[in-house]
């Protein structure tokens, strides 16, 4: 205390221990004030839980819990999909990668699609999916897959799904298709509106906003053209005869058993879903290389002539692949 009066004087002194003896009971008093509204504002909040929960089906009647539904849509990132009790990213965090299938998992086709040269990893605890695989190649069946800038999640797919879209690649190229943009592909989400689940929670469905060729970048909203029907003879713009290509393609080989387009629905009206992959389409197997024995065979006729040949016959008249009769001592 001496050294701080004799460098700032007592009167400078004086006046910090009346300012300090002020400001503390002072301090106390809004410190009280803020934690009594904190301890209101969470008191509010159970309040206001404790009502939801009631009102949507937690417990009471039956009524109410029917339309529990309707509260899981605003916890849900987007307002058209009603999600199973939390976000979709929110089952994101469970998922692993693991290095050989689990008991369960459709073995044989993950074996068609390495021999396809498909580059992806095989999953686990991704919930609604059988085999479930995380897509690594941006090519599949010789069609870029190209993520949607409004897609912020990983290209997790089923297994039989990607098998589907490499089989689909080479009829989508014939329809003039270099590139889909997809924007939704595993989910686990319920479809709007109902109970039941969409088939992107089974890793069986997919969104493509745009597509891409040689007719250019074409998007759903601003060049499919509503009300059209066929193969793309009747539209009036080549990215419009694009997207009927495109549909065509997929619809008439049977690779999809449902796809929706702005035709569809309003809650399509921005994007093509394509779902429910067919079971009956799969990779070929490749067959086994054969020796080639006949080849060597036939280019070898000259030189057996000449007592060249690899193939020449012995002299006692038998086959190159069996060997002459041992003769015993009774035959001498």
């Amino acid at each position: 205390m001496g050294r701080l009066v004799r460098k700032f004087g007592a009167t400078a002194v004086l006046g910090w221990l009346v300012w300090f003896a002020v400001q503390t009971p002072v301090q106390a008093r809004v410190a009280d004030r803020v934690t009594v509204t904190h301890r209101r504002s969470a008191s509010r909040q159970a309040r206001a839980s404790h009502r939801t929960r009631s009102r949507h089906g937690s417990f009471g009647s039956r009524r109410h819990r029917r339309h529990a539904g309707t509260h899981a849509k605003r916890v849900c990132a987007h307002t058209r999909y009603g999600c199973v009790g939390h976000k979709p990213t929110y089952y994101d965090q469970f998922v692993r990668v693991i290095r050989h299938p689990l008991r369960g998992y459709d073995r044989a086709c993950i074996k068609r699609l390495r021999r396809a040269r498909v580059k992806f990893r095989i999953l686990t605890r991704v919930k609604g999916v059988r085999t479930p695989i995380e897509v690594l190649s941006k090519r599949i069946g010789g069609v870029n897959y190209i993520k949607h800038w409004s897609n912020k999640r990983r290209f997790i797919l089923d297994c039989h799904t990607v098998e589907v879209l490499d089989v689909a690649g080479r009829a989508i190229r014939r329809a003039g298709v270099a590139s889909i943009y997809y924007s939704s592909t595993w989910r686990y989400t319920y479809l709007g509106g109902t109970h039941r689940f969409s088939q992107h929670a089974f890793g069986r469905a997919m969104d493509i906003p745009a597509i891409d060729g040689a007719f250019g970048y074409a998007t759903t909203i601003h060049h499919y053209e509503r009300g059209i029907v066929g193969c793309g003879a009747k539209n009036h713009t080549s990215k419009g005869a694009a997207w009927r290509k495109f549909c065509c393609a997929l619809k008439l080989n049977h690779y999809f058993n449902r796809i929706l387009t702005p035709d569809t629905n309003r809650d399509h009206h921005d994007h093509l879903h394509i779902e429910g992959p067919s079971r009956s389409v799969h990779l070929a197997e490749r067959p086994r290389r054969l020796r080639a024995v006949e080849g060597r065979r036939r280019h070898s006729v000259r030189g057996r002539a000449h007592g060249r040949g690899m193939h020449r016959r012995p002299a006692h008249g038998r086959g190159m692949h069996r060997r002459p009769a041992h003769r015993t001592r009774s035959s001498r």
